[in-house]
């Protein structure tokens, strides 16, 4: 048995190895307008970051200074959306790298500087089974919900599910990368999962590749590049979206939201009605000074 698990190791990496060589040869080949349309991607995948970091931004901010927001759930959301910012601000290692004209960085090196969006992206979208779960119990038991306590439970219950699940991902990513810090990648926070999702599609499949799905998956890395960022600009809108849909399906939220978006009218307005008060002022000055003369 340990015999046919060494083989089966054996040809994973086999395979994996394939794939990044593949990859690494491939995306030194591609066209210079190739390359221009991955500059091009990875800037509206920013753009779309950091949209999404905004709104999360400013979910965190009303939660904090509303103290109708402070139920067990408008916390969840909230600290669901900090670690979201977490995951969204990623995209600037990758920016300021593709800025340096640096396409490629082996894959340790990028997970160092992905780690905080890592940890960030798993306990994002964990958060939102611990949300489920909370929900789940005040409906179920009421009375025992309203008794737990808020950040006490609060914190047990995210540490539990989202925290250790979110440390044991770390910790085999780091593990992953460390055992292959050679490979080159695009270095975006995806990039470090690579290995996993590869060893795991082997998994299911055991190996039995068709001539079709190899051509598919050892296509030219341009096309996986960009097939796949799709699915992350997705990813992007959809993190970014809390804010938007509480506003149209809760009421708390709206009520709140629009409060707040008054406030911010108000002290732009006074700001423009200030520095239009001071040109006024200024001319009239100028005018007296004038006649004066």
């Amino acid at each position: 048995m340990n015999r046919l698990e060494d083989l089966f190791t054996t040809e994973v990496e086999l395979r994996f190895n394939m794939a990044i060589n593949h990859s690494v040869v491939t995306i030194h080949e591609i066209r210079n307008e190739d390359f221009l349309m991955l500059i091009a991607i990875s800037w509206v995948l920013y753009a779309s970051a950091m949209l999404a970091a905004f709104l999360n931004l400013a979910l965190v901010y009303i939660t904090y200074k509303n103290r109708s927001l402070h139920k067990t759930y408008n916390i969840l959301l909230a600290a669901s959306a900090v670690t979201g910012i977490a995951h969204e601000l990623g995209f600037n290692t990758t920016i300021f790298l593709l800025s340096k004209g640096q396409i490629l960085t082996e894959l340790l090196t990028c997970f160092y500087a992905q780690s905080y969006a890592v940890f960030g992206v798993t306990f994002s979208y964990t958060s939102l089974l611990v949300i489920a779960i909370d929900r789940l119990i005040s409906v179920l038991l009421p009375v025992w919900h309203r008794k737990l306590g808020g950040f006490v439970y609060i914190f047990v219950l995210s540490l539990i599910v989202s925290g250790l699940f979110s440390i044991y991902m770390f910790a085999f990513a780091y593990i992953y990368a460390r055992n292959h810090p050679k490979f080159m990648v695009v270095c975006m926070h995806s990039a470090v999962f690579i290995g996993y999702y590869y060893d795991y599609f082997l998994l299911r499949t055991y190996m039995d590749f068709t001539k079709n799905e190899e051509k598919y998956y050892t296509n030219t890395a341009t096309q996986r590049f960009f097939v796949t960022r799709i699915g992350a600009l997705l990813i992007n809108l959809t993190s970014g979206s809390d804010l938007i849909i509480l506003y149209f399906c809760s009421t708390d939220y709206k009520i709140v939201i629009n409060r707040e978006i008054a406030h911010m009218n108000y002290l732009v307005g006074r700001v423009c009605r200030g520095k239009s008060n001071s040109i006024s002022t200024t001319i009239t000055v100028n005018v007296y000074i004038t006649k004066a003369g």
